[in-house]
């Protein structure tokens, strides 16, 4: 929160906690505690139980760990810098997670390092039974009787919630002193070394002959598989895609439009109708009923009835909109509202000369249309005539999934038109001016006075009565009075006289994209994962049109929409993905002050991804093409930070003299605890917000009802990011301990004979290739066995013993 004035600075903006802030704090919230686990697991090993000064054991522990944890955060850091670049609508509104992650991953280093070892030297003692009091000490611990004491007191007082607040804490002693400390002893001394014994034999068993270089090629299988896994689920329904993230519906919204100038009082007689469809499909769940899920259902008429996607927000008498508001997820009991936007959607159908349209509202940030078909150029009636046939076309060969297909522009804009006679007119002595004047008068009307009443001022209008100025032939029988200026005498001829009148049709406007003229069909797509295989199929339906029809030089079909948008998204990240692999590169060159080392740190970002892809297809989850994206972009720093430790940690055992294969071994025990404990505090951050855990503590405290359920908005939208994230963890973490060791001894063999063999030592920036990189290794070993030399790859010295 303190670094919230520097958020307002990157944003411009200020910062308030919106749902995109408090999701950043909350995803932050298990990736932050990984530098202080890191740090205060390195003071606890070094400090042995008390065998070593707490005051030295700290100091030592910040600065042994200082290089890796500062290079882990900056890496973890990197990927969310090229997310502040993010352009458009969605960059804006996803900018919030980013900044807020940034600012709170670069102060949670701040406290591993100044607060942490400040925090151990206060509290950090020796532990075990022999060190600590009996259980039923704890009755008389002074911090027992406060909260014992202070409970009862608010009890007494009716402060029922901080008073259960404090008696719990009391209850949690008496249960960590006579429970909880038993088992922690029990699995730190039983079960937790016998993960790591078993991690050590793992790890000598592996790390022997050939087995790295198997279980290294084995991984680009497993990549295959799990690729394949997802294709299979994918092509079988099982898995589908959307763009943004949607679930059940808060409100469904039915849109009625029917033709211009249509009376305000048919349409409001047609929305009638459509209500009471609606209400029969919610018969069941009336408004105002116990236990229903409809909250209200409001219809407009003329005024707020507007489209979101219409750009007119003008009232309009031909419009209508019906909106089902449903109460919230909480009270709901588990009833989906998804069936009902269905069934009101099928019930909506048989309105003839009436266009119909139900939807539910928008999540995430304001997108184009699903379909979205651009038709311009530079003459108006060549684009009008394009977009009506190409309608025209569609409607005929209509695409599965498509709903409520239609222009943003009403081409066929029923007009009256008086044409004035003009020779006529100056005959009479009267002007085209004078003729507007008095039709304006009539038809809309004209400020003759005001009156006043007290501070409060009113207008007075002249105009026709709604019969006369609604009925064209009394319009025309109007009767101009004027002087004339050429007898000076006052005349009074009907409009007939001078004007006749002709019934035509025009345009509802006119819009511009990049100056272009421009005309667009937009349409709904009911089921948002069908939305890239119905714009698949529009563009062949498109391209099948240009074909039969014969369209100017100057107009030009354009299938855009959510498409393109989507599009434009996925080329963004995936530069924003390039540049995060650089910039970690880059942070890990000049941290191992290497070339090689960097590409096994690296390469963890390839196994987060074969986790991710393992874990949508075996789930069979929507993917959510934006947040799987930004998830993967997110992963590629949080994953490196426990192969960073590991090969720090090997590089300075063998600094101490120990054996490439000993030090990748031993670094492997010692490290499995910070890597264990990082990888589950951040798995455990996101799991809450991966299945929608909601627990109301202020209920659990005043009134012993925690209103536990699962679901929500916030699992609908940022569910499959956090599941994204912890997929690619837990494969990267069982991974990590083994790969990595394997990786670095690879590394160490193939350093000196490739460095030989093609005489640089920069023969390690081929490891961008990926695995392309073992065509050179397989050239060496060629070109070695073409000259009858075998490629050298170490040999250990032999052991002497003494007896």
């Amino acid at each position: 929160f303190m670094f919230l004035p520097i958020a307002n600075a990157i944003i411009g903006t200020t910062v308030t906690l919106n749902f995109i802030v408090l999701f950043a704090l909350l995803f932050g919230l298990g990736i932050i505690v990984d530098d202080a686990i890191v740090v205060i697991e390195n003071t606890h090993r070094i400090y042995n139980n008390g065998r070593v000064p707490i005051v030295r054991s700290a100091k030592e522990a910040a600065g042994e760990v200082f290089i890796p944890v500062a290079a882990g955060t900056a890496t973890t850091l990197a990927p969310f810098f090229p997310l502040l670049f993010w352009k458009g609508l969605i960059g804006k509104f996803m900018i919030y997670l980013p900044t807020i992650l940034i600012l709170t991953l670069a102060a949670s280093l701040i406290v591993a390092f100044i607060f942490n070892p400040v925090f151990a030297v206060s509290f950090m003692r020796p532990e075990g039974k022999e060190h600590e009091k009996p259980k039923k000490a704890v009755f008389r611990n002074k911090w027992f009787l406060t909260f014992l004491i202070m409970g009862v007191l608010l009890l007494l007082g009716g402060q029922t919630g901080i008073a259960n607040f404090l008696l719990l804490m009391a209850i949690l002693m008496v249960l960590n002193s006579y429970l909880l400390n038993d088992v922690i002893h029990a699995f730190q001394k039983r079960v937790l070394p016998r993960i790591m014994s078993r991690y050590e034999k793992l790890l000598r068993w592996i790390l022997k002959g050939k087995r790295p270089v198997w279980a290294f090629v084995s991984l680009f299988g497993v990549f295959a598989i799990s690729l394949i896994l997802l294709m299979i689920s994918v092509m079988a329904g099982r898995t589908k895609s959307t763009f943004f993230p949607s679930g059940d519906p808060n409100f469904v919204y039915v849109y009625l439009k029917l033709p211009a100038g249509t009376d305000v009082k048919y349409t409001d007689s047609i929305t009638r109708v459509l209500e009471k469809r609606v209400e029969k499909v919610l018969e069941k769940e009336k408004p105002g009923t116990e236990g229903s899920i409809v909250e209200s259902i409001i219809a407009n008429v003329a005024v707020s009835a507007n489209n979101p996607r219409d750009n007119n927000r003008s009232t309009q008498p031909n419009l209508g909109r019906i909106q089902v508001s449903f109460v919230e997820y909480a009270k709901r009991h588990g009833k989906s509202t998804g069936p009902y936007l269905d069934q009101i959607r099928q019930a909506m159908k048989g309105i003839p000369g009436a266009s119909v349209e139900v939807n539910r509202e928008d999540n995430g940030p304001p997108t184009d249309p699903p379909v979205n078909i651009e038709v311009s150029g530079d003459d108006f009636e060549s684009i009008a005539r394009v977009a009506t046939n190409l309608y025209n076309f569609l409607d005929t060969n209509r695409v599965e999934g498509i709903e409520n297909l239609q222009a943003d522009v009403d081409l066929n804009n029923p007009e009256i038109t008086v044409n004035v006679d003009r020779e006529r007119a100056m005959l009479e002595g009267l002007s085209t001016g004078q003729v507007g004047s008095e039709i304006r008068t009539a038809v809309f009307g004209k400020e003759i006075s005001k009156l006043k009443q007290g501070e409060d001022e009113y207008k007075i209008q002249l105009r026709y009565t709604d019969l006369l100025r609604n009925n064209v032939t009394d319009l025309l029988n109007m009767r101009i009075t004027f002087m004339d200026m050429n007898t000076m005498h006052v005349k009074s001829i009907p409009l007939s006289a001078v004007a006749k009148v002709d019934y035509t049709n025009s345009t509802g406007g006119v819009k511009r994209k990049n100056v272009k003229r421009t005309i667009q069909l937009q349409s709904n797509v009911p089921d948002p994962t069908m939305v890239g295989k119905v714009n698949a199929d529009l563009q062949m339906k498109i391209d099948d049109f240009k074909q039969r029809e014969k369209i100017p030089a100057d107009v030009t079909i354009k299938l855009s929409g959510q498409s393109e948008q989507e599009k434009e998204t996925q080329a963004f990240l995936g530069t924003a993905f390039a540049i995060a692999v650089g910039l970690i590169f880059l942070i890990l060159v000049l941290q191992f002050n290497s070339m090689s080392k960097p590409f096994i740190v690296v390469t963890e970002i390839f196994f987060s991804v074969i986790g991710v892809l393992l874990g949508y297809a075996i789930t069979g989850m929507t993917i959510a093409t934006i947040m799987l994206l930004v998830g993967i972009v997110g992963l590629a720093g949080i994953v490196i930070k426990n192969g960073i430790l590991l090969i720090e940690f090997t590089d300075e055992l063998r600094g101490r003299g120990v054996r490439t294969r000993e030090a990748a071994i031993q670094a492997g025990k010692i490290r499995i605890i910070p890597v264990m404990l990082t990888a589950v505090a951040t798995i455990l951050g996101l799991l809450p917000l991966a299945v929608g855990f909601n627990i109301d503590f202020a209920g659990l405290f005043t009134h012993l009802n925690p209103h536990i359920f699962f679901g929500g908005d916030s699992v609908v939208f940022w569910g499959p990011l956090s599941w994204t994230i912890i997929f690619g963890l837990i494969f990267s973490f069982f991974l990590t301990l083994v790969m990595v060791p394997s990786m670095y001894i690879i590394s160490e063999r193939l350093r000196r004979p490739m460095a030989k063999f093609y005489g640089t030592k920069w023969i390690a920036l081929l490891g961008f290739l990926g695995p392309f990189f073992f065509l050179f290794v397989g050239i060496m070993y060629l070109g070695r066995a073409l000259q009858g030399k075998k490629v050298w790859l170490g040999k250990p010295k032999p052991v002497s013993r003494r007896v």
